[in-house]
């Protein structure tokens, strides 16, 4: 009986200190990214956008509806960032030359990057405007950065601007890199229907560029986040702010 006891025990220590090890195993690993993700999907049934695409967040009744404090600061801190962004280009400020904060890049860069590369998971949130960054995008359509295709080239600059001009682009908004107006038209977009999202959230980029003998050349890049944040309603809250980290940071 004393035998079978002592068997019974060591049968049981080996469980017991095998089972930690094989459940750490079988559970899934949170990220930076997964962490963000989550608590903007949390939040995004409490957020309100104005007519300028400030968002705005309803932390009182997230709160009394069981959102944890956690997601509530982190959306806040994106929102905080992304709202600053857009004022800015509001107040004729160059998309380019307005930095995203270093503190802000660093806790939702891995965010973008999932967003860019392809979430694998859909959303059921059935809000119009979902808090995810890149519309629609999936393992299957990801907003990589495109090729940049030369369509035109040999020609003089007026006649690369009216080909243009002819295909459906127009000269790309100054705050968004066309440029001043007193300069000549090098940056041209068009808006486009891609992944499935709303018309215009991407585009194709066109510049004009010399080829150093008095001829210009057109290259198109197709299909990229639009850059012209304020031209057209955003397919998720969080839009402005992945747009400009892309840009900046990913293609």
């Amino acid at each position: 009986m004393k035998k079978l006891l002592v068997v019974i025990s060591i049968f049981f220590c080996v469980i017991c200190f095998g089972m930690p090890n094989n459940i750490k195993a079988d559970l899934p690993i949170t990220t930076q990214a997964d962490e963000v993700d989550k608590a903007l999907n949390e939040i995004s049934a409490y957020v309100n956008v104005n007519e300028n695409s400030i968002v705005s967040i309803n932390e009182k009744e997230a709160l009394k509806d069981g959102i944890s404090q956690k997601s509530v600061d982190i959306s806040k801190r994106f929102f905080n960032e992304q709202n600053r962004l857009i004022e800015a280009v509001q107040a004729g400020e160059s998309l380019e030359d307005i930095k995203i904060d270093k503190v802000m890049l660093k806790e939702f860069e891995d965010y973008f990057i999932m967003i860019a590369k392809g979430k694998t998971k859909k959303q059921t949130n059935s809000n119009i405007m979902r808090a995810i960054g890149g519309c629609n995008g999936d393992k299957n359509k990801p907003h990589l950065c495109p090729p940049r295709e030369v369509k035109l080239e040999n020609v003089s600059l007026e006649v690369a601007q009216r080909w243009l001009l002819d295909q459906g682009f127009h000269r790309t908004s100054s705050y968004a890199g066309g440029g001043k107006t007193s300069d000549p038209a090098l940056d041209f977009t068009k808006c486009v229907s891609a992944n499935s999202c709303v018309k215009c959230a991407f585009r194709d980029q066109a510049v004009i560029s010399e080829d150093g003998k008095g001829q210009y050349k057109v290259t198109i890049q197709a299909s990229e986040p639009n850059p012209e944040v304020l031209e057209y309603v955003w397919p998720s809250v969080t839009w402005g702010f992945y747009v400009k980290w892309w840009h900046d940071n990913y293609c």
